[in-house]
């Protein structure tokens, strides 16, 4: 699945490379992991669409923005699609073993109605859960028999490899969809399913959560200033260090630009304080020296909003609170954290 993606040799690859390089430089773009898959595509030549559009947009120039609304549009968009595909076939696969049972009489007679009420429901499953689930029924019912079926057994097996290797090229390609190319943390697909799950989890057992939304300040000048390569190493850098600092259920992601977001399940106000100003200091505190001119770059601060969970309430308001903490840090100094106490 995800080999078939870039299958190109050696010399094709460096060809499309030096091609692809040439476009950014000519579109004063930054070499960034984005810009770099979209004019791969772009170079490859396999993807009609995209070429059409990058194109006609090339004529009025092209920025950043504009590389990844294309990312998402014809190459995030695909992947999530063969995604699709893989699923389709994995039910297609668990649907023969359910035949091949229903199909071998005998010994499995006892066994027939319920082959067929799998099958049915394979046949209606929408996610990846659901099938998981009605294949490990089948597979269990079938323990008993396969020692007396040599052949049965043979085919099982088989197709039992083809599942687990189909599974594992499906976690990849999921993996590739949620993340952010960039930082390697969950991007704003990613945070969707975890804060649905979260809110479920807190929900249920009537627990406490913490949202928290940290913005680089004055990023805007540190792009224009020192470039985006630099912006670039800033925003990698937020990220390895907030990969550092949660644990456990905790979930950090880019939420959008230089904003991300960090989920603190069964956490107070109080400790995620406490932990965002750890987040702050340590970023406050690195040293930034320019590569090539040596130059020191001064330091790098954040400002962070949070907010704690309210019975009852949307992911909508919850949000919103938090954000109102970080638009408070921003209006009266920047580098602190706010909580919502201190705005209410």
């Amino acid at each position: 699945m995800l080999k078939d993606f870039y299958n190109e040799s050696v010399e094709q690859s460096g060809n499309i490379l030096r091609l692809v390089l040439q476009h950014i430089s000519n579109q004063k773009l930054p070499f960034n992991p984005i810009a770099y898959a979209v004019w791969y595509e772009y170079a490859a030549g396999r993807n009609k669409k995209l070429s059409l559009e990058m194109q006609k947009r090339m004529e009025k120039g092209l920025d950043n923005d504009q590389m990844v609304d294309l990312f998402r549009k014809y190459i995030a968009e695909e992947q999530l699609l063969s995604t699709e595909t893989t699923l389709k076939k994995f039910q297609e696969i668990l649907s023969e073993i359910a035949k091949q049972l229903t199909d071998s009489g005998g010994e499995l007679d006892a066994h027939d109605s319920s082959f067929q009420a799998y099958a049915q429901k394979l046949g209606q499953a929408t996610t990846m859960e659901s099938i998981t689930e009605i294949a490990a029924k089948i597979l269990g019912e079938t323990r008993e028999v396969i020692e007396s079926t040599r052949h049965l057994k043979t085919q099982l097996e088989a197709t039992k490899k083809e599942v687990q290797t189909l599974r594992s090229e499906m976690q990849g390609i999921k993996q590739s969809a949620v993340t952010d190319v960039l930082t390697g943390l969950l991007n704003r697909r990613g945070l969707e399913e975890i804060i649905a799950r979260v809110f479920e989890h807190v929900q249920s057992n009537n627990s406490s959560m913490c949202v928290a939304i940290i913005d680089i300040d004055h990023f805007k000048k540190v792009n224009d200033t020192h470039g985006h390569l630099i912006g670039d190493n800033v925003l990698k850098m937020l990220a390895a260090v907030l990969k550092d600092h949660i644990k456990g259920k905790d979930t950090a992601a880019r939420y959008g630009g230089e904003e991300f977001l960090i989920v603190l399940p069964d956490t107070q106000l109080k400790g995620a304080w406490v932990l965002c100003e750890q987040i702050r200091k340590k970023l406050e505190k690195m040293k930034w020296i320019a590569r090539d001119t040596k130059k020191n770059l001064g330091s790098i601060t954040i400002s962070i909003g949070i907010a704690q969970y309210r019975l009852g309430e949307t992911v909508e308001s919850l949000f919103e609170r938090a954000d109102k903490g970080l638009y408070f840090a921003k209006e009266h100094g920047r580098n602190q954290t706010i909580t919502e106490e201190k705005i209410d």
